[in-house]
C-alpha cells in the first residue's frame, strides 16, 4: 500500500500497487522483455468495516505506452500514482508520477472523464505566472484541489534539461480545456527533487512544500 486518506464519512481511499507480468514486445519491439514485471496502480475505497466499495485498476484505462519509463525493463513502475483527491463534484483527482499526468476519474464507473498533461493530454497550457518558464509539469506528486477551485501540485521536473523541481498552483477551465499556471515557487538557486515531494495550502493562505529528495538529489 503506497498511502490512505480518511475521508469525512470514515471511508478510506487507498493507493496500492499491483504487479502483472507481461510481454513488452508487443509494445516496445524486439529487445523489450518477453516477461516484464508491470507496477500498475491501484486504488480503493473501503468503508469503516473494510468492505470495498469502488476499486479502479490503472491498466484497465491507460496503456502501458502512455508511461515515460523504460519499456524494456526487465520491472517497470509504469503509471505511480502517488496521490488522489475528491474533488468538489466528488470525482477523483489522481495523480500519476511516471506519465506525468493529472486525470479526473468518475467516482461510480471508474471512466476517466479528463487528462492532463503527458502523451494524453487534452489541455492548452499557458504560464501567466512566468512566461520564461514552461507551464508544463513533469513527473509531478501531490495534486490538491484548493478553495479557489484551483488545483496544486509539486512539479519535480525530471524531463527538463536541466532539471530543477518547483511548486504549482494552476487554473484548470474543464469546459474550454485550458489549464494556466498563476502561481509557481522556484527556489534560487534551483533546487533538484527527482522523487516525492508535496505542496500544501494553510488556512491563511500561506504554502508548505516538501522538497522530497532534494537534499540528496543536491549534495555535492
Amino acid at each position: 500500500m503506497e498511502s490512505a486518506t480518511v475521508l469525512p464519512n470514515g471511508n478510506r481511499l487507498i493507493i496500492g500497487y499491483e504487479n502483472l507480468i507481461m510481454d513488452m514486445r508487443r509494445y516496445a519491439g524486439e529487445g523489450a522483455h518477453p516477461a516484464a514485471v508491470v507496477q500498475q496502480s491501484v486504488i480503493q475505497e473501503v468503508d469503516i468495516d473494510g468492505r470495498l466499495l469502488f476499486q479502479w485498476k490503472s491498466i484497465d484505462h491507460f496503456p502501458v505506452t502512455v508511461s515515460f519509463e523504460d519499456l524494456r525493463a526487465p520491472f517497470i513502475r509504469y503509471f505511480a500514482v502517488n496521490s488522489v483527491e475528491v474533488d468538489t463534484d466528488g470525482n477523483l483527482l489522481i495523480c500519476a508520477r511516471n506519465a506525468s499526468l493529472i486525470a479526473k476519474v468518475h467516482r461510480t464507473t471508474g471512466t476517466v472523464i479528463w487528462v492532463l498533461g503527458g502523451k494524453l493530454n487534452q489541455f492548452t497550457f499557458t504560464n501567466d505566472a512566468d512566461p520564461k518558464e514552461t507551464a508544463e509539469f513533469s513527473y509531478p506528486h501531490d495534486v490538491r484541489k484548493i478553495r479557489n477551485g484551483n488545483i496544486t501540485l509539486f512539479d519535480n521536473g525530471n524531463q527538463r534539461t536541466p532539471q530543477w523541481s518547483r511548486a504549482c498552483e494552476y487554473r484548470v477551465n474543464e469546459l474550454d480545456k485550458t489549464c494556466r499556471l498563476v502561481w509557481r515557487y522556484r527556489k534560487s538557486p534551483d533546487l533538484f527533487a527527482s522523487a516525492q515531494g508535496s505542496l500544501q495550502t494553510l488556512p491563511n493562505g500561506n504554502r508548505l512544500i516538501s522538497w522530497g529528495s532534494a537534499l540528496s538529489n543536491n549534495r555535492t
